[in-house]
C-alpha cells in the first residue's frame, strides 16, 4: 500500500491509527464480514465444484438478451460475471459447493440485501438464483441442480 494512501486518524482508545484513503465501503464491509467467518470453517470448492462454477459465470457472460439488475441497475451478463467472480475470489475458502456459490454469493448482494434478478430478452425478471439454478441444470444436462 503507498504510504500517500494513507491518512491518520484519531483513535478512542488513545494515539492514531492508519486507515486506507479512498477504499471504497463495500471493500471495508466485505472484509469484516470475512475476517468474522472461523478458520476452522475454511473450506474450498473441489476441482469438479470449481469447474461447474467457472462453467455457470461463462454461460452467464454469454447468454444472449439476458441482463442481471444488481441494487436497482441493470449490467450485461458479461458484467455480471465479473462481479461476481469478484465475490466469489473473496469468499471461495468458504464455499464446498456450486449450490453454496449460488445460494450465498450469486442471488443476493452482499451491501443491500437486496435479491439479484436477471431481466430475459422479452423483458420478463426473475430471481437470480432461479435463474441460475436452471442454467446449471441445463449446463449439466437436465440433471438436478447440485
Amino acid at each position: 500500500m503507498r504510504y500517500d494512501a494513507l491518512i491518520m486518524t484519531a483513535n478512542p482508545g488513545g494515539g492514531t491509527r492508519q486507515r486506507e484513503r479512498g477504499r471504497p465501503a463495500r471493500r471495508r464491509v466485505l472484509r469484516a464480514a470475512l475476517a468474522i467467518v472461523p478458520l476452522g470453517a475454511r473450506a474450498a470448492p473441489d476441482a469438479g465444484e470449481s469447474a461447474r462454477i467457472e462453467r455457470l459465470l461463462n454461460r452467464l457472460a454469454s447468454a444472449d438478451g439476458v441482463r442481471f439488475v444488481r441494487n436497482g441497475k441493470v449490467y450485461s451478463g458479461a458484467e455480471a460475471a465479473v462481479h461476481l467472480r469478484t465475490k466469489l475470489d473473496a469468499v471461495r475458502d468458504r464455499l464446498t459447493s456450486t449450490q453454496q456459490f449460488i445460494d450465498e454469493v450469486a442471488s443476493t448482494s452482499s451491501m443491500s440485501g437486496r435479491p439479484y434478478l436477471v431481466r430475459l430478452a422479452d423483458g420478463q425478471e426473475m430471481p437470480a438464483r432461479d435463474w441460475l439454478r436452471t442454467e446449471l441444470q441445463r449446463l449439466e444436462g437436465g440433471g438436478g441442480p447440485r
